[in-house]
């Protein structure tokens, strides 16, 4: 995923995807399709701001010219993934993510008691 310049995600369901993580992660550049679930709660929005660690677009054009634009900009690249990534290993790790399975599962115990 770094040695690539531009990974594309196209999601057909949802974004909150386990490949965002790992291109983020894996200090790789991310274009994802805009998905109309992204700012719900719980949505890729709340997991990263949009424009500063992972790159967005809306529509086919709108696309073509990010990945012209990131093309031609390789440090405004590495610099979104650079962030991308600090975020993605702050917040986004399976170790997270196993305490908050840990945690679910707790406080549901918790309520059955």
């Amino acid at each position: 995923f770094r040695a690539t310049r531009v990974n594309l995600h196209l999601p057909f369901i949802g974004n909150l995807h386990q490949r965002i993580f790992e291109v983020v992660g894996s200090g790789g550049f991310c274009l994802v399709r805009r998905h109309r679930e992204d700012g719900e709660p719980g949505g890729l929005a709340e997991k990263f701001d949009f424009g500063r660690e992972l790159a967005v677009f809306s529509g086919r054009e709108e696309m073509r010219g990010k990945v012209r634009h990131y093309l031609a900009h390789p440090e405004e690249r590495r610099e979104i993934a650079a962030r991308g990534r600090a975020r993605v290993l702050a917040e986004h790790t399976f170790t997270h993510r196993a305490r908050t399975i840990i945690d679910d599962v707790r406080q549901a115990l918790r309520n059955q008691a």
